[in-house]
């Protein structure tokens, strides 16, 4: 089975993946043919058996792929709306008199 990006794969579809190589490692299952069965790297295979093992079925949950809000970011959410009022008010700027001479 070729090995597919999972993150374009649905939560549930995830998790139903990682329990199928639960349930095949408790058949006795090599990590390697685990993977090639579920399309996973061997890797990877070991991280979701080693996470079930300390976590149970909640560490089979897909977990949210997103970056937190605001995490890279180098504009304020005011400037990256295009607003720079709140910019400039950071800056101490009140007026476009004060901005010019700044």
């Amino acid at each position: 089975m070729d090995k597919e990006d999972a993150r374009s794969l649905s939560a549930v579809t995830q998790e139903e993946k990682r329990k199928q190589a639960i349930r095949l490692r408790k058949r006795s299952y090599t990590y390697k043919v685990i993977g090639e069965i579920v399309g996973a790297h061997e890797r990877t295979v070991i991280r979701w058996v080693r996470s079930y093992e300390a976590y149970g079925v909640n560490g089979l949950k897909a977990k949210k792929q997103d970056r937190p809000l605001g995490a890279g970011r180098f504009l304020t959410p005011g400037r990256a709306k295009g607003d720079a009022t709140e910019w400039y008010l950071l800056k101490g700027i009140v007026s476009y008199n004060q901005m010019v001479t700044e």
